[in-house]
């Protein structure tokens, strides 16, 4: 497995996946960094890496760039995660892994954006991009940035309706 500085590799199983940087298949930059199934058999792969919360807490952060797939029948995107130390049972207390919107198949590079508040108790978050299955991703152009709180929240944790939906059961 190839090393990528300030990243690592995060699979299921271990060995199943391996990162790495290719300076042919880019978008924005000179370089982009993948992650790519090696025998087929694994759950998931992903590069990422962990950052201190400490200058991000009470702010709106978004993560985006580019993704780039090749035969990723399972999906791939970009994932951002916030935790914090209470409650202890679950840490996790913001989360946008694309589940819902997942790259996939074979796809020239697409633009991804993931928006998430961290609250005052955050001491850590995760960032980076995941494969689930077989094939290739690569990422480019990344930015972690903090945003104004106009630009809407993409939590999966979030995501409420504004009201009741089909109370009725009439919409089946």
């Amino acid at each position: 497995m190839s090393e990528v500085k300030g990243w690592a590799c995060w699979q299921e199983p271990y060995n199943a996946y391996e990162i790495g940087t290719d300076d042919q298949i880019v978008n924005v930059g000179n370089r982009s960094a993948f992650v790519r199934s090696i025998d087929g058999t694994g759950q998931f792969g992903a590069i990422m890496q962990k950052i201190s919360a400490d200058k991000f807490r009470g702010k709106r952060i978004r993560f985006s760039g580019f993704l780039r797939c090749k035969d990723a029948q399972n999906g791939c995107g970009l994932f951002m995660e916030v935790f914090a130390l209470f409650p202890e049972n679950n840490p996790l207390r913001a989360l946008d892994n694309m589940s819902k919107r997942l790259v996939s198949g074979t796809m020239e590079w697409v633009k991804c954006e993931l928006t998430l508040d961290v609250p005052d108790d955050a001491y850590g978050i995760n960032i980076g991009a995941r494969l689930l299955g077989q094939g290739q991703l690569w990422i480019d152009g990344l930015k972690f940035e903090e945003v104004g709180r106009d630009v809407p929240l993409t939590d999966e944790f979030c995501r409420y309706p504004s009201e009741p939906q089909n109370l009725d059961f009439k919409d089946s």
